[in-house]
């Protein structure tokens, strides 16, 4: 399959959307920073998906990637056509004629790029915010786990296979420059690779519009990549369970996969029509979150759900202020944020309305790319709307965290495709969603609470003993 035609046009956008498609849900956006509060980090839901979808799938991702920004609503979505050689472009929140015109920049540097460090430029006229925000989180993890990582390396017998994919070799390359070594076993380029990664992050690497950031973050990658898609990393991750450092390693080299869109775009880009979905953002004014009480409000749900027992309910209460400060949102700051529809929910709604064909396409899998993973609301929304309709739209990434800036599309946008029931299910499963999410986390501190009054009583029986 070809990825794209063989020319570029870039066509007017569409017909702008109707100012009615979203609506503000203040319950939804107090329960989301509820979960985030409550720390809920759910894994990724499975990807069963065919091979030539994931390769459209991840230069999707790619391309959404690198055109998204550090504004608020900057995150943009796309998805590619290959029946009409289009690729479909959105954007959260109101659509913006400067992301138009920037994407035509990209595609030009794209068509001229010998390589991945020239389209660095670009990614840090834009985005330098998100990309540190990748680096600090590979940095927090790799303290974590990085001793211990070097330790299983010093231990470790490499295969005669031991690396693969193109990166390692750009590594080497480095390390022979700056180590003025001519020949190194397997085992000396992981270990330089573990060692160079946290060389890098105690320099406190930042990533700018300077070209020595430049120059440092893509050895950064280089090292990452090594490490990441060595014999070993996997092999100790399952030991060690090391998750989510691969998690974050994955996530900080998604930037090498630039790569691989510029041999496509390069070969077949210039028939494929990029397509901006247009539309005005009516629900694009600040609100404050209530946020006090809400915690205490689905507590004590949980107890007239539950029946509970009296008794373990100040323990319940200490475990929570304990373990989750500021639960409750007594004292929390005043937080402001603009509610706004998220970019690939409004991509997949722009798609339906674009083409009522896809709706027959039951059996075959959307790919949605996204240049952030899709969030928990996000992901229970496209879900149900998948089931209803018995469509597959999927992102990459998706059980994100909670966010409470996210929109879902109101009646008037959804009930077109799927009915009025259609809606009423699709935009109550989200809330019970959200709602059991919730409850889950309340069901484990309420067995930590039962424990502590069972230890409370030990100890006071011992005490009386003596």
């Amino acid at each position: 399959m070809l990825w794209f035609s063989e020319s570029f046009i870039h066509l007017q956008p569409p017909t702008t959307m109707s100012c009615g498609q979203a609506e503000a849900q203040p319950k939804i956006a107090e329960d989301m920073w509820l979960l985030r509060k409550l720390r809920l980090s759910p894994d990724s839901l499975p990807l069963e998906i065919s091979r030539e979808a994931y390769q459209r799938l991840v230069l999707s991702d790619t391309i959404a990637l690198y055109l998204t920004t550090d504004d608020l609503d900057g995150v943009v979505a796309a998805f590619y056509m290959p029946q009409d050689s289009i690729l479909f472009l959105a954007k959260s929140g109101s659509s913006d004629p400067s992301y138009a015109a920037e994407s035509t920049v990209f595609f030009r540097e794209l068509a001229n790029a010998d390589g991945f460090e020239d389209l660095l430029p670009f990614l840090a006229r834009r985005s330098c915010n998100r990309v540190n925000k990748r680096i600090r989180k590979l940095r927090y993890y790799y303290n974590l786990f990085g001793d211990e990582l070097l330790t299983g390396a010093r231990e470790y017998e490499p295969t005669d296979t031991e690396f693969s994919g193109p990166w390692y070799r750009k590594f080497v390359q480095i390390i022979r420059t700056e180590d003025q070594l001519d020949t190194l076993s397997f085992k000396q380029i992981l270990l330089h690779a573990l060692t160079f990664c946290k060389d890098q992050l105690e320099t406190n690497l930042e990533f700018s519009d300077k070209p020595e950031s430049h120059r440092s973050f893509a050895a950064l990658l280089y090292a990452a990549s090594t490490l990441l898609h060595s014999d070993f990393f996997p092999l100790l991750e399952r030991q060690k369970c090391l998750t989510r450092l691969g998690y974050q390693l994955e996530k900080i080299t998604d930037y090498l996969r630039i790569s691989r869109l510029i041999k496509v775009w390069q070969r077949y880009g210039r028939d494929t029509h990029v397509k901006w979905a247009t539309y005005v953002e009516p629900s694009g004014v600040p609100r404050m979150l209530a946020t006090t009480g809400n915690g205490k409000r689905h507590l004590e749900a949980f107890y007239q759900r539950g029946n509970r027992t009296e008794k373990y309910k100040p323990y319940m209460s200490n475990n929570m202020d304990a373990m989750y400060p500021g639960w409750n949102g007594e004292d929390s700051e005043p937080i402001s944020f603009v509610p706004c529809m998220h970019a690939e929910i409004r991509l997949i709604l722009y798609l339906m309305d674009y083409f009522t064909k896809l709706q027959n396409q039951g059996d075959e899998v959307l790919p949605i790319g996204c240049g952030q993973r899709s969030c928990f609301a996000c992901t229970l929304w496209i879900n149900e709307f998948n089931r209803v309709l018995r469509m597959k739209w999927r992102t990459r990434r998706n059980n994100g965290q909670p966010r409470y800036d996210c929109v879902l599309p109101s009646a008037e946008a959804v009930v077109p495709y799927v009915g009025a029931e259609g809606y009423q299910r699709i935009t109550s499963h989200v809330h019970q969603g959200i709602t059991d999410a919730i409850r889950a986390v309340f069901i484990n501190e309420w067995s930590d609470a039962m424990d502590s009054f069972s230890m409370e009583l030990f100890w006071q029986g011992l005490r009386n003993l003596s």
